[in-house]
């Protein structure tokens, strides 16, 4: 859980889960080997936010509203920061931990464009872009 309050951010609140799951599509990687995709999810939270309750019925109301999802390669372990800008002020960035099925071996980084297009709101809401790849083949924590 992670309240944004560097430059892209706002003040606002997320919160992301990391994926890794063996039920994934498998995709050739620059090596040739296949390594399994899923996607990470990204919420942001919400005064009006639509959510299944207790009954399974959709209320809305105070919660985590889906925000973006996020193709990850063994995604085990997620986190935000806000780093400081030659400029002043702070990005805000997702890191994401992967293991890549052995295969990539690279665990992206993130940043929150608050004035990006976003294709599941399909508004200006601000998105998480790819800035970086790190190489970490096997990573699993942050």
């Amino acid at each position: 859980l992670w309240g944004g309050g560097g430059g892209g951010g706002g003040g606002e609140h997320f919160l992301a889960a990391a994926v890794w799951s063996a039920n994934t599509s498998h995709f050739p990687a620059s090596n040739g080997t296949a390594c399994p995709r899923s996607f990470s999810a990204v919420y942001r939270w919400s005064l009006e936010a639509p959510r299944l309750g207790p009954t399974g019925a959709v209320e809305w109301g105070n919660g985590f509203a889906a925000y973006q999802a996020i193709p990850t390669y063994g995604a085990s372990s997620v986190d935000f920061v806000s780093a400081p800008l030659p400029s002043g002020g702070a990005a805000d960035l997702l890191l994401l931990a992967s293991d890549g099925g052995g295969a990539r071996g690279l665990s992206p980084v993130y940043e929150l464009v608050a004035s990006a297009r976003n294709p599941m709101l399909r508004s200006h809401a601000g998105l998480f872009v790819l800035r970086q790849e790190i190489p970490t083949a096997g990573g699993s924590a942050l």
